[in-house]
Parts: structure tokens; C-alpha cells; sequence
């Protein structure tokens, strides 16, 4: 069974500019701390979750532990591939969580 959480995030308001700026120089930071091969990993599942969902982020999300691939309120492109993609998730032991805003895949990679 795919490991599947929920979490609860709250909105930044009048700093969402900031904080999504934030974000991503936050992630910038991380992306070195993977290597070209990890990267490509990643790079290559969002291109897979982008064939079976919509409205995915255009790059990963770098953290220091993970990378995430988001799907902001995305709809099923493909049910069946759809279903291949959470076959992947619990072989290779993904995440995938739900927040307000849509779901995310995490991968952990140490």
C-alpha cells in the first residue's frame, strides 16, 4: 500500500509573495546537495506524473532530506497511468501527501 499522509498547511496571506520567493531560494540551495543522477531521478518521475496529471510545477521542489514533485488541484489525465504511478510510489517507497492545495509525491533519497 502507498504511504499516503495529510498535511495541514496554512495560506501566508498578504506574504505569499515573499514566502513563495522564499521557497525557492530555499530550494535553489538544496539542489546541490543532490547529485546529477538524483536530480535526473526526479526530473524524469515529474515528467511521468505530468503524463497522468494536470497542473504540474514545472521543476521539483528541493528540500535538504527530499525533493517534491507538486500537483496543484490537478485532475487525472490517465486513470490507468494514474494507477501506475502509485504502483511506482510504493515500489520505490515515495510519499504521497495531500494538503489544501492539491498533493504532492516526496522522494527520499538518503
Amino acid at each position: 500500500m502507498i504511504k499516503e499522509k495529510d498535511l495541514d498547511t496554512r495560506p501566508a496571506g498578504q506574504y505569499a509573495w515573499a514566502a513563495a520567493r522564499d521557497a525557492n531560494r530555499y530550494s535553489d540551495e538544496c539542489r546541490v546537495l543532490y547529485t546529477s543522477a538524483q536530480r535526473s531521478q526526479a526530473e524524469t518521475f515529474r515528467d511521468l506524473v505530468e503524463l497522468a496529471y494536470t497542473n504540474v510545477r514545472k521543476e521539483p521542489t528541493y528540500r535538504k532530506t527530499f525533493v517534491v514533485i507538486k500537483v496543484e488541484k490537478g485532475q487525472v489525465r490517465d486513470r490507468c497511468f494514474a494507477r501506475e504511478i502509485d504502483a511506482i510510489c510504493e515500489e520505490r517507497g515515495y510519499e504521497k501527501t495531500h494538503t489544501p492545495q492539491g498533493f504532492n509525491f516526496r522522494i527520499r533519497f538518503r
